[in-house]
């Protein structure tokens, strides 16, 4: 190889070195942080990531499982391929927030490299094109796309549409690969759509490159044409599909036209002052804002407007690839703008995208200013390295934030997110953690906002329950179903406080209430268990089978009726049972338990054993498995391990050293 090749790929692949050494820089600390917030639903809990057999479903419905939502008019969402990629990662690594969070990581960095590439097709000078692309990387607003699990969609739908925008600039520059490339382009645009709604925004930045950019003007107009026809058939396709499985829009505006107009010029305001100085940050912050603060960021936004608009005229002429990055950065904000109606007012996630369309102006500008001689290369190359230092570290620091849900739910009320919502979500964090005194206190404060917050009214509930003060658990859960009767949260932990009191007909009352209020199988499995645990079990068979007739893919269901049948005498038909419930979910522990149990009762002791330790390979923390283990290996002959295993049990939970005692003491 030539010294001119050596040196053209040493300057190729230095730069990409650099962009991903100040990701990982920027973001090594986060991956050792937990599943937050949305990501318990999301990932954690939802039923659609258990097996590929749900993956068709994807396509065809609005796959409201994975929101954990009660009704099919709480949440409305066509995005078939981010849950494609949730149910590869969890097939992958299961609930393993590490590995969720370096794939996210990669996501991000691969994201700042096409970018790259994108300036350096537009002929960005390759110093320039590295400053603007680290900057991207290192943005301290954009650490909830990148720290926050739940967030990968927009990762991969933001990589979809970089390809496409550079599979576009290609085809506008004339390659020899032309066609081609804007086939690749106009795929990645309908892989962009079906990712998240955000990509429908890529179209109107493409038209900005085509008509500003020289490539454009260079084809003719049955070119054209064909372009148009391709991107078009693809947005009125999805469109057609969207519509039809959505049958109406995702959140209905409470806002006038001239309401949101306003809060239109407040959010842009907002996002481009997140963009140049990315201070106090917290998730889903509010624009609908009154008083003297509401104007002022009103007139802000009019300000900026304005502004954006004499930049790009300014430019069309002198820099088109200035205008065609505020062209961006518009196309971008527009379907954030509150103008479409979205669920939050602002939120700094909705940044990444447009964000892309400033720093393509910047970088553009910075060298038009050098080139023009208004200003030296090596100041504002200094100057923009420093901001990437600064950023970097405030990213850092950011990414502490999504430690867990306390850390995130307490800074975000610190730094001025200080609503119901964020108490009531502080409020449960505190309760997984059994910090109940911290729990009771939030709540109270959330009713005190709020005397009617079905969350906090259950929350009071849910908390009583835990600490046995079963009456008054009672009165606060009957008050949270009396807000929301669909909670289907709050009869479950009515109907357990109901069966702790003894009350066992008001429990099952409670839970076939909730079945007839809420779409979700929840209800029906807690029914099935209460039922099993008083012997009714060919009722609750009865219901199980309702479920699957419903379900077939429910994993729960299967390994609950491969119960109601062990405990029937039907061994091979609990089997088969616990079997389907592992092919529906492989990371189910109890189903590999349960055929543990059936082993056993078969004299099978190797593969009880096998089972057993299947499960734990799963939940190696597990106390209730090394119990069982134990006695399994005790009753088999394997006194020493057996006693090791209990022992273990015991280390783990002692609450189980008494149990642990008086099995080792029975005489065998």
């Amino acid at each position: 190889m030539g010294g001119r090749a050596l040196k053209t790929l040493r300057q190729e692949i230095v730069p990409l070195i650099i962009l991903l050494g100040v990701g990982l820089v920027c973001y090594a600390n986060s991956f050792r942080n937990d599943f937050v917030w949305d990501d318990y639903q999301q990932i954690i809990y939802n039923p659609l990531l258990r097996s590929w057999a749900s993956a068709p479903g994807f396509f065809t419905t609005d796959s409201i499982a994975a929101y954990g939502v009660t009704s099919s008019k709480d949440v409305k969402f066509y995005r078939p391929l981010w849950l494609l990629l949730g149910l590869g990662e969890y097939q992958a690594w299961g609930a393993n927030a590490l590995d969720f969070h370096l794939f996210n990581f990669l996501m991000h960095a691969v994201n700042g490299l096409l970018f790259y590439s994108i300036l350096r097709v537009l002929s960005v000078r390759r110093s320039f094109a590295l400053l603007a692309a680290a900057l991207f990387l290192c943005h301290p607003a954009l650490v909830e796309t990148t720290a926050f699990i739940a967030n990968d969609g927009t990762l991969l739908c933001v990589f979809f549409m970089l390809i496409s925008t550079l599979g576009f600039l290609k085809f506008l520059r004339g390659d020899n690969l032309g066609w081609m490339t804007l086939g690749i382009s106009t795929v990645a645009y309908g892989l962009a759509l079906l990712t998240k709604e955000i990509a429908v925004t890529l179209p109107g930045m493409l038209l900005g490159a085509a008509l500003l950019l020289p490539g454009g003007r260079k084809r003719i107009g049955r070119e054209w044409l064909t372009v148009a026809a391709a991107y078009g058939l693809i947005t009125v396709t999805y469109l057609a599909v969207r519509s039809h499985v959505l049958m109406y829009a995702i959140y209905p505006s409470v806002f006038s036209w001239a309401k949101r107009g306003v809060l239109a010029l407040r959010a842009l305001a907002g996002y481009f002052g997140l963009a140049v100085a990315p201070v106090t940050l917290y998730p889903e912050k509010t624009v609908a804002l009154s008083g003297l603060q509401g104007t002022l960021l009103t007139l802000a936004g009019a300000t900026v407007v304005v502004g954006l608009i004499a930049t790009a005229i300014w430019f069309w002429m002198k820099e088109a690839r200035v205008a065609l990055g505020l062209v961006w950065f518009a196309a971008g904000f527009s379907l954030v703008s509150n103008i479409v109606t979205v669920s939050p007012t602002f939120a700094e996630r909705w940044l990444y995208w447009p964000l892309l369309g400033l720093l393509l102006a910047a970088a553009a500008w910075w060298e038009h200013a050098t080139l023009n001689k208004q200003t030296k290369t090596l100041p504002v190359q200094v100057g923009g390295w420093l901001v990437v230092a600064l950023f970097a570290v405030m990213t850092i620091s950011q990414n502490r934030m999504w430690r867990n849900d306390v850390v995130l739910y307490e800074t975000t009320i610190a730094r001025g997110g200080d609503s119901v919502r964020m108490r009531s979500n502080l409020a449960l964090a505190y309760l997984v953690d059994q910090d109940f005194n911290k729990a009771q206190t939030e709540f109270e404060e959330v009713l005190r906002r709020d005397p009617h917050s079905p969350i906090a009214l259950r929350g009071m509930g849910r908390l009583l329950a835990t600490e046995h003060q079963y009456a008054p658990a009672a009165h606060w859960l009957e008050q949270a179903l009396a807000v929301e009767p669909g909670d289907g949260q709050a009869s479950i932990w009515l109907a357990y406080v109901q069966e702790q009191l003894g009350n066992l007909h008001d429990a099952e009352q409670t839970l076939r209430a909730a079945m007839a209020q809420t779409i979700t199988a929840a209800p029906s499995l807690k029914l099935a268990d209460f039922l099993q645990r008083h012997g009714r079990l060919d009722e609750a068979g009865h219901i199980l089978r309702d479920v699957l007739w419903t379900d077939p893919l429910n994993a729960a269901a299967h390994n609950s009726l491969g119960t109601v049948l062990f405990k029937k005498g039907d061994v091979a038909g609990a089997e088969e049972q616990f079997h389907l419930s592992l092919r529906y979910d492989r990371w189910m522990v109890d189903a590999h338990a349960n055929l543990a149990a059936v082993a056993g009762a078969r004299k099978d002791w190797a593969g009880a054993l096998g089972q057993y330790q299947d499960a734990l390979a799963l939940s190696p923390s597990n106390a209730d498995l090394y119990y069982a283990m134990g006695v399994m290996l005790t009753r088999s002959g394997d006194a020493s391990a057996g006693s090791r295993a209990l022992v273990r049990a015991a280390e783990l939970d002692p609450e189980l050293e008494q149990a642990v005692r008086q099995f080792l003491n029975e005489p065998k």
